[in-house]
């Protein structure tokens, strides 16, 4: 349901006549009720602890990981997280690949070669944990492709060098 909010100093909104702000996107009954709803929700299955905690998880967990994979810079806050590969272009994409093949939706971003975590919002330890191994395995699969395509761009490049030779 659309709902949205609008801040501002109080200045700036007594220069609005009244009626003078409307949209679908605040004020109908239902979208609030629902707002309130998912709130009370939110409270009652302790969502932000839980978001909190996963975050913590998933941040903990690829620090231990960085060393043995070409992370340069893990960022983000929350459950929003971004992993910078230090990797050649399209690397981000083959790990993306590699984790569709194991059942995981990730996400690349930005202009660099960057994956996203975006887990929902209730996600357990267990699937952060098998997230994250399944992350692991998918990039050193992408770190295998690029390694046979770097042996095959190198043995390509010696071969040339030698025919050259004669």
């Amino acid at each position: 349901l659309p709902l949205s909010a609008l801040i501002t100093r109080k200045e700036l909104m007594d220069t609005i006549p009244f009626g003078g702000m409307g949209g679908t996107y605040h004020g109908n009954m239902l979208a609030c009720a629902s707002a309130c709803a998912v709130l009370d929700v939110f409270e009652q299955e302790n969502v932000l602890e839980n978001c909190n905690a996963r975050a913590e998880q998933i941040r903990k967990e690829l620090d231990v990981l960085m060393p043995t994979l070409p992370i340069r810079e893990v960022r983000g806050l929350g459950l929003m997280i971004g992993v910078d590969f230090d990797g050649p272009p399209g690397f981000a994409s083959a790990v993306q690949k590699a984790a569709l093949k194991r059942g995981m939706l990730l996400l690349t971003c930005g202009m660099e070669e960057t994956m996203r975590f975006l887990p929902p919002l209730n996600v357990s330890s267990a699937d952060v944990s098998l997230g994250l191994q399944i992350f692991q395995a998918s990039v050193h699969e992408a770190n295998a492709i690029f390694s046979l395509r770097s042996m095959s761009t190198n043995h390509s490049h010696h071969k040339a060098v030698q025919n050259m030779k004669g």
